[in-house]
């Protein structure tokens, strides 16, 4: 019996649906020119500060949106609606997910029969108070965005 070798190529298209450490989010560009700015705004105010301080500032300015997809803000708040604990989550994502709940909450009374996703995305779409981002990691994330522009 005589065999034949087969090749066969297979293009696939991946969807991921939850972002993993490292990946990068549609949204990241527009963010991070909003947090260059805030960071410069931070740098621009009278008196001399430490840089940790100037992370920090940046870290707690206003900014357009809030940083998640609306993808996974959606998955989080149907979870929240049935009851999910998210104590445990990072501080940060806690409270940034818990003032989305409170808008998309709000969203769904003044808009009767909305879904989940049309609440979040107005939601997480809706000018946030913060980056909800620590001052450790607006540091890197400035860091590799420098590092970056000099590399091109």
């Amino acid at each position: 019996m005589q065999s034949k070798n087969l090749q066969i190529t297979i293009n696939l298209q991946i969807t991921i649906t939850m972002k993993k450490i490292g990946s990068v989010a549609d949204f990241s560009r527009e963010r991070d020119e909003q947090l260059r700015k805030a960071f410069r705004n931070a740098i621009a105010l009278p008196g001399v500060r430490k840089v940790m301080e100037l992370y920090a500032l940046a870290a707690d300015s206003p900014t357009s949106r809030f940083w998640v997809s609306e993808r996974r803000a959606s998955e989080v708040m149907g979870a929240m609606l049935r009851g999910m604990d998210i104590s445990k989550m990072n501080p940060r994502r806690k409270e940034m997910f818990e003032e989305i709940f409170r808008r998309f909450s709000d969203y769904r009374l003044s808009h009767p029969g909305s879904t989940i996703y049309e609440a979040t995305f107005a939601a997480v779409n809706s000018p946030a108070p913060k980056f909800y981002l620590s001052p450790g990691t607006v540091k890197v994330l400035l860091t590799s965005l420098k590092s970056a522009k000099f590399k091109r």
